[in-house]
């Protein structure tokens, strides 16, 4: 029973990290329209770079 409560909380803490995951991407996709709706854009390749450094930090 003990090892099914562990699983349990694995699985709780698993799911718990996706999901603030999810948020915090819709967040920066969100924040990236309104930068791009309001004319505050950056070159292409610094864009990926930057992209690619947060989800290698996530």
């Amino acid at each position: 029973m003990r090892d099914q409560n562990q699983l349990g909380d694995f699985e709780l803490r698993q799911y718990s990290l996706e999901s603030d995951t999810k948020i915090k991407l819709y967040a920066h996709l969100e924040q990236s329209a309104e930068d791009i709706k309001f004319g505050r854009v950056q070159p292409m390749d610094q864009a990926f770079d930057e992209i690619i450094r947060e989800v290698e930090n996530l």
